[in-house]
């Protein structure tokens, strides 16, 4: 991690930064840039400036970039655009933290016809001024280019460079701060302004000893040597399979897959598949849709499943059931249980009912359905006393009514799920003996 250089820069260093010169050498600039920036943006910037002096490899950078740079100008993706050996076409990098789809990354970066390329000819013809792009004209140097940035899925954005010296519009590097996490306003192009030379610097340190993941050139052939069968492999890596799965497919040894992948990664000079995969997508050796060949289709021409991805849900049915299975249905015996005893509780309080009003319980040869239908002989019933029809038991069986009963005047019970007196569990006896 980088330290905190900045913690350590004395107090009247950042004072002299904060307070408005007002000496006869203050220039127009100087004055703007206070105008816009506070106090507590001058600070981040200082600490910004000061980790930045500490970033020597690429995973420095991108931890430089994706924290204290986001501090003071947040953004999703930061592209880094530099020309590579004799050629005037530049290459670029690009860093972010978030999930962004490969193809959009294609559409703004690629060397030749990239929306960046577009960005720069408009920063160089306006100046190599600082320029906010935006499809809202309020905030734009460009709708056009914001419109077109708005169509592959990114937002505002802010772009600077450095000018290459002694050569007539070209540049030594450019830079965008692209998806801006906030509407675009003045302080983004001073804070673009400043920030820009720190970071080609600390990039430039970075790339000494790293290469950068855009550095190989597009194009619509297979300059990079990538054989047929290595493209196949990569259209099953983009695909998310697996060394072994993509043997399986392919017919081949999980170690003959890997021997591929390590060729693959070397000639588009990728550090893992993920990037190996965003380059060639952007080298055209895939193309943007899925290659998916299903082996399972219905009638109507729609993919299917291949027969690796049914074989592995089945497993994992499989797994849910033996884990899942028994407590799921533990917890149905245990509702059933509880439905008996609810129900049992309703009619209980309806047998009181009855008892209030005829001074008696129903008889035995009556049962529960005096509950439901009056008996001829009771001038004082006035029911009914349930207001549905006679349940049963959970199971299907009607619940069991004794009087006199085995311990008071009646007794009222269900015998569980086997129907056998005693048990346990779901089978247990659900009752009350009054």
């Amino acid at each position: 991690m980088l330290t905190d250089a900045a913690a350590r820069l004395p107090t009247r260093a950042v004072e002299s930064l904060v307070a408005p010169v007002r000496d006869e050498r203050q220039t127009d600039a100087s004055a703007a840039i206070h105008a816009v920036l506070g106090n507590s943006d001058v600070h981040a910037l200082l600490k910004v400036m000061a980790d930045a002096v500490l970033v020597r490899r690429r995973y420095e950078f991108f931890v430089w970039a994706q924290g204290r740079l986001q501090s003071v100008l947040p953004h999703d993706v930061l592209v880094c655009g530099v020309p590579r050996s004799q050629s005037a076409r530049m290459f670029y990098d690009y860093y972010y933290s978030i999930p962004i789809d490969p193809e959009a990354l294609a559409r703004l970066c690629h060397p030749r016809d990239g929306l960046a390329n577009d960005l720069m000819d408009r920063w160089i013809g306006d100046g190599y001024e600082p320029l906010l792009i935006s499809k809202n004209a309020e905030h734009s140097a460009d709708v056009r280019l914001g419109e077109e940035l708005s169509a592959i899925g990114f937002g505002d954005c802010v772009v600077h460079g450095i000018p290459k010296a002694q050569t007539a519009a070209s540049a030594h590097c450019f830079f965008a701060f692209v998806s801006l996490r906030s509407m675009p306003a003045e302080r983004d192009r001073q804070l673009a302004q400043m920030l820009v030379p720190h970071v080609f610097s600390a990039y430039s340190r970075a790339q000494t000893r790293e290469r950068p993941a855009a550095e190989v050139e597009p194009s619509g052939e297979r300059d990079a040597g990538v054989t047929d069968r290595e493209v196949e492999i990569l259209r099953w890596i983009r695909e998310g399979k697996s060394n072994l799965e993509i043997g399986m497919i392919l017919s081949i040894s999980p170690l003959t897959v890997k021997n591929h992948v390590q060729k693959i990664l070397r000639k588009l000079n990728a550090s893992n598949r993920a990037q190996a995969v965003s380059k060639a997508i952007s080298i055209k050796l895939l193309g943007a849709s899925s290659m998916r060949k299903p082996l399972l289709a219905d009638s109507s021409g729609e993919a299917g499943f291949t027969l690796l991805e049914l074989l592995v849900v089945m497993v994992i049915i499989g797994l849910l059931a033996g884990l899942v299975g028994p407590k799921f249905f533990a917890q149905i015996g245990k509702s059933e249980t509880q439905v008996a005893r609810a129900q049992i509780d309703s009619l209980e309080k309806a047998l009181d009912q009855y008892r209030i009003d005829t001074g008696h319980y129903p008889s035995g040869t009556q049962g529960l359905a005096a509950l439901m239908v009056k008996p001829e002989d009771e001038p004082r019933w006035a029911g009914a006393y349930l207001k549905r029809e006679l349940p049963q038991d959970p199971w299907g069986r009607p619940y069991i009514y004794r009087t006199p009963g085995a311990k008071g005047e009646f007794d009222l019970l269900t015998l569980g799920r086997d129907g056998q007196p005693g048990g346990t569990g779901d089978a247990q006896d659900v009752g009350i003996e009054r």
